[in-house]
């Protein structure tokens, strides 16, 4: 039985050598029969690591590298495996444009390299250690909170964002995952809200910003939601607020275009305005 898997989902830009160096990791990992998954993008693993609220352990490697094969011995001992058990776990390689820029967030430069990342968005990371000792206090070592990443809007990403409904349970979420809430405000016979919807969800260049907020749509038709979007002072459609992590917000009311998106929400930095009746 194989245990060793890999998201059900890989870019299809991987090159024939990039997946044949990633089949030989697969292979390589199965040989104890009840190998951890590992997954081979970033995407895929931030995405069940934010479902399951668990920190994502990433090995960054160079294919052929002496260095990046001992840590990945080094990986395959016991007490590695042990700290892995309860991890979302990730391999990227080193030959992948997109993969560099990603760990370069982490300040990863070289492979090979361990990175964790914390369900609270920090992180901690090292190049190879040179035995298992060292591992071995590197993850002790790393418990959150830990550094924060110079996260980079242009890494390429899926555009797999969903839209809460309910601004309770958005603004919930928003505070579990430690992430930015942005919410919508729309009327479903207002032409100027559908095409604000529509820029938001098909437009690459648009959506990959919203990738690591919580995306909320709140109608006018219901009586709640003018109450929540007036403590951001919106009262008409359409609307977009960004609200930070401190619970202040930047909000725009009025049709937006692409660019004016964009615009919007790269330049909207905490802290903002602070809500009517007190931070959320």
């Amino acid at each position: 039985m194989t245990c060793w898997g890999q998201s059900a989902r890989s870019p299809a830009i991987l090159s024939v050598r990039q997946s044949c160096g990633l089949l030989l990791t697969a292979l390589t990992w199965a040989t104890a029969g009840c190998a951890p998954v590992w997954h081979l993008h970033y995407d895929e693993a931030e995405k069940l690591a934010r479902a399951r609220q668990r920190p994502l352990a990433i090995f960054y490697k160079a294919p052929l590298d002496v260095r990046s094969s001992q840590l990945e011995d080094l990986l395959e001992t016991p007490p590695a495996r042990q700290w892995l058990a309860d991890k979302v776990r990730c391999i990227l390689t080193s030959d992948f444009p997109p993969f560099r820029r990603y760990v370069a967030q982490f300040g990863v430069l070289q492979a090979p390299a361990l990175i964790l990342i914390h369900p609270d968005g920090t992180y901690h990371a090292r190049n190879a250690p040179a035995d298992l000792d060292e591992l071995l206090a590197f993850l002790q070592q790393a418990q959150p909170p830990g550094r924060t990443p110079e996260l980079n809007p242009q890494i390429p990403r899926a555009i797999d964002y969903r839209w809460e409904g309910i601004y309770e349970q958005a603004l919930a979420a928003a505070r579990q995952q430690n992430r930015e809430l942005f919410i919508v405000y729309k009327w479903w016979l207002s032409p100027e809200s559908t095409e604000l919807l529509n820029t938001l969800q098909t437009r690459p260049e648009v959506a990959r910003h919203f990738n690591e907020t919580v995306n909320c749509v709140l109608d006018m038709d219901y009586l709640p939601n003018r109450t929540h979007l007036q403590r951001y002072g919106v009262t008409e459609v359409p609307a977009v607020v960004l609200v930070h992590r401190d619970g202040t917000y930047h909000a725009h009311s009025g049709p937006m275009t692409a660019v004016e998106i964009v615009r919007f929400v790269t330049g909207a930095k905490p802290p903002g305005r602070v809500p009517r009746g007190g931070r959320p």
